[in-house]
């Protein structure tokens, strides 16, 4: 208000303006002005960010609170990123539903892979006597990775799309011959949906097991809930569901971290594993049987709460030496674990000497003897999925000559989610049979 008076004085009088203001000085201008502004402009900017905030964590909260749980065990401050751009399009008049992610596409259908209705599942020992089978791909791959360390092939196999002629991208697929005379059909996300029926399906163990809950998230159109670097959780594209999916990281997939598991989220199904993070195996099979003591109490309880659960393993797969010296798949498995054995490869660097995959083979079967243990004295359920036979046949498809561990997706893990599907199916099959 002073300022308003100056200027009037200034504008009635008939001197010049600087001796008005000798006569009345203005006073400094009131900082009350500039401080409304400010926090009109504070508290816009606040109202704002807290719509996005809101909208970004609605539906996660939405799909956190069914669980009726008190503490999900969140860590907040390990960075979270969340994906909404993948959609799901419904269509009911076929029976089918394409999913889209990004501007790519892909329709179910119920003749992907060799099947007929007529012959049984096929078992562990027939589906070990299957093969790798090229696939290709016009438009480019099958789906896309959100990890940047997983596109590390695609990236590649792009360039090449772009620059030469005819160049036709291939992915991969386990294929059991039809000479077994069983059924093995290959992954269906309509077929997965059908037999989840609104059940969570938890992944329990090391970056390996990130990877094939990444797989089955990618193949099923999962929305991201939660991704941490120890956690992840995720809504499944299946229509009119509540299915969801998770994984927690334990590389020792201890008793421990499973308690927190079952406390925090309480799925219906578990994949189970260890292993590529090496330990002795007398110390391994030791902390594995409380983890499995623990999973038995899990199962009781199901059984209790007539909750429908089922328990898989998946093998341990290993790394494979030199693996970027070979360009596809390979069909002779002595070969391939002779090559994994390869001492003088693990020799030519300190940390490889770390690795121990030559000892992976062994674990597996120490392993599944435990297991055995438990199916036969204590009535344990449990289903395996053999990635070990399928995984040391693709040398190819790794990172990158400097981690020959993990995989490319789309790969050979898409195939881990295959066994995974079939041996639901397999579950089921036992529980409509009266057999649990």
């Amino acid at each position: 208000m002073d300022s308003q008076s100056s200027i009037v004085i200034i504008s009635q009088s008939s001197k010049p303006a600087h001796k008005a203001y000798r006569k009345r000085p203005m006073n400094p201008p009131s900082p009350q002005p500039f401080l409304r502004c400010s926090l009109i402009l504070i508290g816009t900017a606040v109202f704002f960010a807290s719509q996005v905030i809101f909208m970004k964590f609605e539906g996660a909260l939405s799909v956190i609170n069914s669980f009726h749980t008190e503490d999900l065990d969140i860590d907040r401050d390990e960075g979270s990123t969340f994906d909404e751009t993948a959609t799901t399009n419904t269509n009911n008049n076929n029976n089918k539903y394409t999913i889209v992610i990004g501007e790519k596409e892909k329709t179910t259908t119920k003749n992907d892979g060799y099947y007929d209705s007529s012959l049984p599942l096929c078992t562990r020992e027939q589906i070990r006597k299957g093969a790798w089978q090229a696939v290709e791909r016009p438009q480019g791959a099958s789906y896309l990775a959100k990890v940047d360390w997983e596109q590390t092939c695609w990236k590649k196999e792009k360039k090449a799309m772009e620059k030469i002629p005819g160049f036709k991208y291939v992915e991969h697929q386990w294929v059991v011959p039809q000479e077994e005379g069983c059924t093995f059909r290959q992954f269906d996300s309509e077929r997965l949906c059908h037999i989840l029926q609104n059940r969570t399906i938890a992944f329990f163990g090391d970056s390996l097991t990130f990877q094939q809950y990444n797989s089955l998230a990618y193949l099923m159109n999962a929305r991201d809930v939660i991704r941490f670097q120890t956690k992840c959780f995720s809504q499944t594209g299946c229509p009119n569901s509540t299915s969801r999916l998770y994984w927690l990281r334990d590389n020792q997939a201890t008793a421990e971290k499973w308690n927190t598991m079952m406390r925090n989220i309480n799925p219906q199904i578990v994949v189970l594993n260890r292993g590529a993070h090496y330990t002795p195996t007398n110390q391994m099979l030791t902390e594995l049987e409380d983890t499995l003591q623990t999973a038995l109490d899990w199962q009781k309880d199901c059984d209790e709460k007539q909750r429908d659960c089922v328990l898989l393993w998946r093998t341990t797969a290993p790394g494979y030496p030199d693996c970027q010296q070979t360009s596809g798949p390979i069909t002779n498995a002595a070969q391939a674990e002779v090559a994994i054995g390869n001492q003088t490869w693990y020799q030519q660097e300190e940390f490889r000497k770390e690795f121990h995959w030559w000892e992976f083979a062994e674990q597996n079967k120490q392993v599944e003897d435990l297991i055995q243990l438990f199916i036969t004295k204590k009535n344990l359920r449990i289903s395996f999925l053999d990635f070990y036979h399928l995984a040391i046949l693709r040398p190819d498809h790794h990172m990158s000559e400097k981690d020959c561990l993990h995989w490319c997706q789309p790969g050979p893990m898409d195939a881990a989610n295959t066994l995974l599907l079939h041996e639901l199916e397999v579950a089921r099959q036992r529980k409509l049979e009266g057999n649990r």
